[in-house]
């Protein structure tokens, strides 16, 4: 770790990250810095400090060179001032900088403002379709609704309501895959945000329930239960890295303590006054492939009472992941359901179907912690959550350490928060927050901002993924079809 006084002004502008370069002589001194090391800045001014990451070094001879490469603000001048390098004359001679060269310290905030990077909209996600729904099947609900969605149910008041979940079927993908004119493409109202992380154990909890992550709990593929001591696959009630499968009763007891909310269609059946019915392909409601799926919804629909169905699609996602969303199967796939739910929407009458993802796609590079064992130094226990979204459990003598060399091998490509942070932003969306979210969030939560992902023992090897921040994960379609 380094340390450096500065006066107010340069000291605020790296604080607000305006300043990204710390003009420094290349002396003796500063030549002990490296790529990766933390430097503290202290405020002349009230003693004030920040924090931040080295992840660059920028040599010259003079400070004049240095100059004609770097942007006047990330210097720190303000836009309506003049950049002339004779300002560093100020700290440093002509005679020092032909002595010793010069340096442009590139640097980046340990922790930056996590409220500036939430990029799921809580007004117009998935937990607002399910509000609209449980509105219109006179269900109580917690979060906005989709105003738009309200005017066309009570407008045209259908006999059937459908939601139909194609996971990873995200917005960016469809378009890519169908061309205008295609079904899918003439109905889709807009791109919507799922929820965070962008993965379906949080987002599809979030369409069934109209609850958002924070209130449910459910954020990831593999959960962390202080209760037992276990990172728990979510879905299967399974420890990360046995390969047996063994389901652990405990976990089991957790989640049914903890997520105590009902689905929609199970508030609609206990109220009694409609009916609702869900499609998947496993367990008691299940059918046996995607034209069997699309049968059964029409033989509900038949049915003569006002209704509710929700069937879940796992295509794309399953081929998705094996060999990337642009993959000529994955299309194809694609293509199937654009006919088949075409089909299925002209022969339904007085029904609106809603079609919808939980998230989208991105081609991925694995890193793998083994090769870091540095950090896995730091941690207490296994990893949870999503390789694209990780929990990191830090012994508390090694945080600072873990910090410096998460930000040294991979602030290119994720941002780290801290847990305080991730839970002030609302990043799980607002509501009442589930007793378990604490327990489940590390001390740290990374979130990949390029194509790469975490991976660490029990985690599974795959070509694409999902639950980062970018716009082919986050944004899902809202397709809307009536007749």
């Amino acid at each position: 770790m380094h340390e450096m006084r500065l006066h107010n002004e340069p000291f605020v502008l790296i604080k607000n990250g305006t300043k990204t370069i710390e003009l420094r002589l290349n002396d003796e001194k500063r030549r002990q810095i490296k790529v990766g090391d933390t430097i503290t800045f202290t405020n002349r001014s009230n003693n004030e400090q920040i924090s931040t990451v080295v992840i660059n070094l920028h040599k010259y001879d003079s400070f004049e060179e240095l100059y004609k490469h770097f942007d006047k603000v990330s210097l720190g001048y303000k836009e309506d001032e003049i950049a002339d390098p004779k300002d560093m004359e100020l700290y440093y001679s002509k005679e020092e900088q032909d002595k010793y060269g010069v340096v442009g310290i590139e640097i980046k905030l340990l922790y930056e403002k996590i409220n500036m990077q939430v990029r799921n909209n809580y007004n117009e996600c998935l937990t607002n379709l399910a509000c609209s729904i449980r509105k219109f099947f006179d269900l109580p609900y917690n979060h906005n609704t989709l105003e738009y969605v309200d005017k066309l149910l009570n407008k045209k008041k259908p006999k059937n309501v459908v939601t139909i979940l194609c996971d990873g079927m995200g917005s960016n993908i469809l378009k890519r895959t169908l061309d205008k004119d295609d079904f899918l493409i003439k109905n889709m109202y807009k791109s919507i945000t799922t929820v965070f992380p962008a993965t379906t154990v949080a987002a599809t909890t979030s369409m069934r329930t109209g609850l958002n992550p924070s209130e449910t709990g459910m954020i990831g593929w593999n959960t962390y239960y202080k209760d037992i001591d276990k990172v728990i696959t979510t879905f299967f009630n399974t420890e990360k890295t046995d390969t047996t499968h063994t389901i652990i009763p405990e976990a089991v007891s957790l989640r049914k303590k903890y997520m105590k909310e009902k689905s929609i269609e199970e508030y609609i059946n206990e109220e009694g006054k409609y009916k609702a019915y869900s499609l998947f392909p496993f367990g008691d409601n299940s059918y046996t492939d995607i034209l069997d799926m699309y049968n059964k919804i029409k033989e509900l629909c038949i049915e003569p009472s006002k209704k509710y169905i929700y069937a879940y699609d796992e295509e794309p996602d399953h081929t998705m992941h094996l060999y990337g969303p642009d993959n000529k199967t994955v299309k194809d796939l694609i293509r199937y359901r654009n006919m088949m739910i075409e089909r299925l929407s002209n022969e339904l009458e007085d029904t609106i179907i809603f079609v919808v993802a939980d998230h989208g796609h991105t081609l991925i590079e694995n890193i793998f912690l083994e090769n870091y064992p540095d950090i896995i130094e730091c941690l207490i226990r296994n990893t949870s959550t999503e390789p694209r979204a990780t929990s990191f459990f830090i012994k508390e003598d090694k945080k600072d350490e873990f910090v410096t060399l998460f930000n040294k091998y991979f602030s290119n490509d994720f941002d780290l928060y801290t847990k305080e942070e991730v839970l002030k932003s609302k990043l799980f969306g607002d509501g009442d927050i589930n007793p378990i979210l604490e327990s489940e969030l590390g001390d740290y939560i990374s979130i990949a901002k390029t194509n790469k992902a975490i991976l660490y023992k029990g985690d599974e090897v795959l070509v694409s993924h999902h639950a980062g921040y970018t716009d082919d994960e986050i944004y899902v379609p809202l397709i809307i079809t009536t007749r």
